[in-house]
């Protein structure tokens, strides 16, 4: 899916992603086939989790968990 969504990422390339969740429970980033996770995947509620995406080549994608904060 990561592939379709972004076709000129390249190899080795990364970017960061935030999560904020503004709701009233804990949201669980979810991956699918091809990832690899590292570190924390939930985000509390009224919070942010930055993550690190990395491009591992075809179909594959590694997520880390690279700093939190709250959201006020």
């Amino acid at each position: 899916d990561m592939d379709t969504a972004l076709p000129a990422m390249a190899t080795g390339q990364s970017y960061i992603l935030r999560v904020i969740n503004s709701n009233s429970g804990t949201a669980t980033v979810v991956t699918n086939t091809g990832w690899t996770t590292s570190g924390t995947l939930t985000v509390a509620t009224n919070t942010w989790r930055d993550f690190l995406i990395v491009d591992g080549g075809t179909a594959t994608y590694t997520i880390t968990s690279v700093g939190t904060g709250t959201n006020s």
